[in-house]
């Protein structure tokens, strides 16, 4: 046993991957595999309708053109300057900018925001090319970054869930 290498083909390795595929047989020929799969998919869709990109992204798809609307109609100080409040929340960090502030107003804040994408992936970039290991906090920045299309209080909030994010880019800059 001591000196087997890892994946190496052995009795005890055939015995566990056959009565794993009698397992997965018998549960398929019970029809409990079935229902397995479709309590699985019914966690994720079950109050959706597939076939429709508003329904999927829970509304946020007529909430992006409805506040585009807005902005047309509200360019330079969005809200500050508009004779009308926007009633929803564009779950995009700078759609939902433009909207509070406007295209001017907000530019510091886009500008900045902006700033931190070409940072982050250029710096990837550097990383990768130089096969650097500790790139943690450059992923999870991106990962910030990414969700921050979908959640308008991110990169930058909320509070708690940041504070890692910031902590390890530190560390990351730090060195």
């Amino acid at each position: 046993m001591l000196g087997q290498s890892k994946g190496k083909l052995n009795l005890k390795n055939v015995i566990v991957v056959q009565l794993v595929l009698l397992l997965l047989i018998l549960l398929m020929i019970t029809g409990v595999f079935g229902k397995m799969l479709q309590i699985i998919k019914e966690a994720f869709i079950s109050n959706y309708d597939v076939t429709d990109l508003n329904s999927i992204s829970a509304g946020r798809i007529v909430v992006y053109k409805n506040a585009i609307m807005y902005i047309c109609n509200n360019p330079i100080l969005g809200e500050l300057s508009a004779l009308y409040k926007f009633n929803e929340i564009p779950h995009n960090y700078i759609l939902n900018k433009w909207v509070r502030y406007g295209m001017m107003g907000s530019l510091p804040i886009v500008v900045f925001y902006l700033y931190i994408w070409k940072f982050d992936l250029k710096s990837l970039k550097k990383s990768r090319k130089r096969k650097e290991e500790n790139t943690l906090a450059l992923w999870v920045l991106l990962f910030s970054l990414i969700v921050s299309f979908f959640e308008y209080t991110y990169p930058f909030g909320p509070g708690v869930s940041q504070i890692m994010v910031w902590f390890l880019l530190g560390q990351y800059l730090k060195k």
